[in-house]
């Protein structure tokens, strides 16, 4: 049911006099107002998000250490991939996406709405646990001195990102779709499956083509070999990858 004309017309002369960054500060607000409600069961989804990755890091280190190819690191960095994608995914499905639905009478620009779920991605709880147990893991694999294990987690930090603003581009283009956020959940609960089982099983390396991956992955490697310059250099490769999401998070609405 569409809001009425007099009740849009008054959201919109309110919020005109609000800047961007006011309004997404709203919407922020109502998104925290909701995190206090938060059941006991869904405040214990943190812990179990930071061991299980701790877990699973401590798992991949017998793989990692005798990984002469790179071939483990990558499916390491596919799976912490997908993961940031499915945790993005499910916190836009909870809040944020009612947030949206019911401030439609709430003037905004799709770069505003496009920043508001990637914080509120970035923010969850359950994602902050897995990028602090993600990095504390890297940095604990990354073999070297400081600055290789410092280059390890800048990696690992923007694959992260990467990941989180280009699932929120795609939820974007959903919304516009109308279509909601299930098909790309049931890619994601397909594809992640169906990769590591062409990896594990049929030795298929496809992250090898996946130029972003790679780059991580060789940035990764190359800062544990003593390479600085190298992993410095990809990791500027990057970065600067990274920000075609967000330059497309501006337009999609």
């Amino acid at each position: 049911m569409s809001a009425s004309p007099v009740l849009e017309s008054r959201g919109s002369t309110i919020a005109g006099a609000l800047s961007g960054r006011e309004r997404v500060q709203i919407l922020m607000q109502a998104q925290r107002a909701r995190g206090h409600s938060r059941s006991m069961a869904q405040r214990f989804l943190p812990i179990l998000a930071g061991v299980a990755t701790l877990l699973f890091g401590g798992y991949f280190e017998r793989f990692l250490s005798d990984d002469a190819a790179g071939h483990y690191l990558g499916l390491y960095l596919f799976v912490m991939a997908s993961t940031t994608c499915i945790i993005t995914l499910v916190s836009f499905s909870g809040a944020p996406r009612e947030i949206l639905r019911k401030t439609v009478v709430f003037p905004t620009t799709p770069w505003m709405r496009f920043v508001f779920v990637s914080i509120a991605g970035a923010r969850s709880p359950v994602m902050v646990a897995f990028w602090l147990a993600g990095s504390f893991s890297i940095g604990v694999l990354t073999e070297g001195g400081v600055a290789a294990r410092a280059l390890g987690v800048a990696h690992f930090s923007l694959l992260v990102f990467f990941s989180l603003v280009t699932t929120t581009c795609l939820l974007q283009a959903m919304a516009r779709l109308k279509t909601g956020p299930l098909p790309l959940a049931v890619v994601f609960m397909l594809g992640l499956p169906a990769m590591l089982i062409m990896t594990v099983v049929f030795g298929l390396h496809w992250e090898y083509s996946v130029p972003f991956l790679s780059w991580i992955r060789v940035g990764i490697r190359s800062a544990a070999a003593g390479d600085i310059d190298t992993a410095v250099r990809l990791l500027l490769y990057a970065a600067g990858v990274s920000v075609l999401p967000v330059l497309v998070g501006r337009k999609v609405s």
